[in-house]
């Protein structure tokens, strides 16, 4: 029996009584999403729907104003979903209250943006995505590169057909390298959100994520396999009645899968701290894990 089987196991048995908190957590994501569509709304009666990025340098020279007004919406959008971040902990914290057996509320959803937490969890949500967009762009430069190779000879003529047709072949082939780079290259920061929900107010988000990269380096291939046997539920995500019931369950087995990893890499440490203190001999603490 693998671990995965064994946390996703746990994971439908706490889930009893605790679908609606998360099916609610799951609409309430699409909240900043809706607001953003909103505002986009305002675009076309400026005259600058679908123009392209060159395009949009044109419109800079020919209508300023206009390109203006639709560069600061833009950013207003960003901003947008930048304040909503906290509700992402809020959810991890509702996931991870269920997978410690306890009935979880929609309130722990909002718990972040109530005073005194909500600057806390924002600016910790932003330098976590920085960081997680700085391995995106590492990620997925080189099919951007090939890509965007593809498309200047494409412009240029017939000739540089077969050209254009092989650097577009390599950069889709490329992007499909780089997401998988991507997981592999982002896995160290799985535990980072559940450790900052346990940590302390002395605790620096900078520290949360090193010793989230600390607790993965022994836990990286138990989080990819658990994350692999998701594969079919995220395709199957597309839809939106499937999204229902694969959010929560993905949710409630990946805090499940932190909850122990956290716990065997603190009493290992603790096992560690112990054995460095008084020079015994080192004692492997139980893996509650399962093999996971």
């Amino acid at each position: 029996m693998s671990g995965s089987f064994v946390v996703k196991k746990q994971a439908r048995e706490f889930l009893k009584g605790n679908w609606g908190v998360l099916i609610a957590a799951v609409f309430a994501i699409f909240i900043p999403i809706m607001i953003s569509d909103c505002i986009e709304i305002c675009i076309p009666f400026l005259g600058m729907d679908r123009i392209g990025v060159r395009g949009f340098i044109k419109a800079f020279e020919e209508m300023p104003l206009n390109a203006a007004v639709c560069f600061l919406i833009e950013m207003l959008r960003i901003i947008c979903i930048v304040l909503f971040l906290p509700l992402i902990t809020g959810i991890k914290k509702a996931s991870l209250k269920i997978a410690g057996g306890e009935r979880a509320r929609f309130s722990d959803v909002l718990y972040y943006f109530s005073s005194g937490r909500y600057f806390d969890a924002l600016s910790f949500n932003i330098l976590l995505t920085a960081k997680k967009l700085l391995w995106a762009f590492v990620s997925f430069c080189p099919a951007i590169i090939c890509i965007s190779f593809s498309s200047y000879f494409a412009a240029s003529g017939t000739k540089n057909a077969f050209l254009s047709n092989c650097l577009l072949t390599a950069g889709i082939l490329l992007a499909a390298c780089g997401i998988i780079i991507y997981f592999c290259l982002t896995a160290k920061y799985f535990l980072a959100q559940y450790l900052f929900i346990e940590a302390d107010k002395n605790t620096s988000h900078m520290q949360i994520i090193k010793i989230s990269a600390l607790y993965m380096k022994n836990n990286m291939k138990k989080y990819l396999q658990l994350l692999a046997s998701f594969v079919p539920w995220l395709l199957l995500c597309f839809f939106f009645l499937p999204l229902l019931y694969a959010a929560p369950y993905m949710l409630v087995s990946f805090a499940n899968s932190a909850k122990w990893i956290i716990k065997i890499e603190q009493e290992n440490s603790a096992v560690q701290s112990f054995t460095d203190l008084h020079g015994g001999e080192q004692i492997n603490a139980q893996n509650a894990f399962g093999g996971v």
